[in-house]
């Protein structure tokens, strides 16, 4: 056997070879079949174990626990003074269901709200206006407060379907406008909100479910309590009802002149059934 074939035979992985010579050919390929054969035995024994890293992984972001939708909180967040003690977008409507709690050191009643993308959007009035005691916390739209507040986009038009499909996210801000008890002041705090689109429809939350009804708060210093119809009110105040009433007179259950204007009248969950006006 030749020299060049000798030093061949002699090259082995790990192994200095004694190459004579015009030899450097044969050792280039003995050293490049021992790469070879080590990731070969590194994919035989580590191979198993990425695949499945790969299908977990995959089987994850398939079911949305990976998804940066997923992973981020729902959030809106007010100045001090307000809170969000809870609150839900509804999928499809793009309705807002919020919850609002608030420690200013006086009572307010909350009179309009409005959740848009377009920072300069009006604040639409509710149509049913929310006391709330400070300390306290009550619905103000959605569940039991007979307010509809639908969240807007760009330019404050309405979200088109495809954007309010469940899970999908929403930013935007949430103006609230309040008037205080004490003072009559109006004043206006906004808030931002970071959420996603959750199951549910407008005002109602989860189809066939019933709603959690909100407890009342303490009527503020110095309300008034009306008891029964056939009432006239000549000064401006906080006027509330503590019990259902019917007026079977055919007149007015409760009248209130013009030198009670700014008043408010809270029904407290309350009814007024009359054949007439009030």
């Amino acid at each position: 056997m030749s020299s060049r074939g000798q030093s061949a035979m002699q090259v082995a992985c790990g192994q200095q070879p004694q190459v004579a010579c015009g030899d450097n050919c044969a050792t280039r390929v003995a050293h490049r079949a021992c790469r070879g054969q080590s990731a070969m035995e590194f994919l035989m024994t580590y191979g198993w174990a990425i695949l499945v890293l790969i299908i977990v992984v995959a089987v994850l972001f398939y079911i949305g626990v990976l998804n940066p939708k997923n992973t981020q909180t729902n959030t809106l967040l007010f100045a001090p003074g307000l809170s969000a003690f809870t609150f839900r977008l509804g999928n499809v409507s793009g309705a807002l269901e919020l919850d609002l709690g608030q420690a200013q050191g006086k009572s307010i009643v909350i009179t309009g709200i409005s959740c848009s993308q377009e920072a300069a959007a009006p604040i639409r009035d509710l149509s049913s206006p929310i006391l709330i005691s400070t300390g306290e916390h009550r619905w103000v739209s959605g569940p039991n407060s007979n307010n509809e507040v639908l969240c807007r986009g760009e330019a404050d038009q309405p979200l088109p379907p495809e954007n309010t499909q469940l899970g999908e996210r929403y930013k935007g801000k949430v103006c609230v406008k309040y008037k205080e008890m004490d003072t009559g002041l109006n004043r206006t705090i906004c808030g931002d909100i970071n959420a996603r689109f959750e199951l549910g429809g407008i005002s109602g939350g989860v189809p066939g479910g019933t709603p959690t009804p909100t407890p009342y708060p303490t009527p503020p210093p110095g309300a008034l309590n009306i008891t029964e119809c056939g009432q006239t009110y000549d000064q401006p105040g906080y006027y509330y009802l503590d019990t259902d009433m019917n007026d079977t007179d055919g007149g007015n259950c409760i009248t209130l002149t013009a030198d009670a204007s700014n008043s408010i009248l809270d029904c407290y969950g309350k009814t007024i059934n009359s054949t007439n006006q009030w």
